[in-house]
């Protein structure tokens, strides 16, 4: 008798997993996440910070922001030999709010400091 409880104790516990996940696509389908980013992709040359694409239609590209850039600072702080993902997580914020970056063009020798907008974007499509 105790093997048929356990059996139906997992059964119900599949069950319940298969409602969930049914409502949760359900729920989701046909839309595509929401990012409060600014539109960049990142990497680390040389311990250092730099921007290695930027998308289409972003706050990154309606700053001027461009790959090759070197971001220097991220809010005041110093992004040399920060890991990647540290970085990274210092450009999310809420939508609406300011991001201020120092970027060095090491093309023109030149270091500039960008204000930059966070918007809501669609992943995969730019507004």
């Amino acid at each position: 008798m105790k093997r048929i409880g356990k059996l139906n104790i997992t059964v119900l516990v599949v069950v319940v997993l298969l409602v969930v996940l049914l409502v949760f696509f359900h729920g989701h389908q046909g839309k595509q996440p929401t990012v409060s980013l600014i539109g960049v992709g990142l990497t680390i040359q040389n311990n250092e910070l730099e921007i290695q694409s930027v998308a289409p239609g972003t706050p990154a590209a309606k700053a001027g922001l461009h790959p090759g850039l070197v971001i220097q600072q991220i809010e005041g702080i110093d992004t040399a030999d920060k890991p990647l993902l540290d970085c990274m997580n210092m450009t999310v914020g809420p939508i609406g709010s300011k991001l201020h970056l120092v970027v060095i063009d090491t093309a023109r020798s030149e270091t500039n400091v960008v204000e930059i907008t966070r918007e809501k974007f669609i992943v995969g499509v730019a507004h």
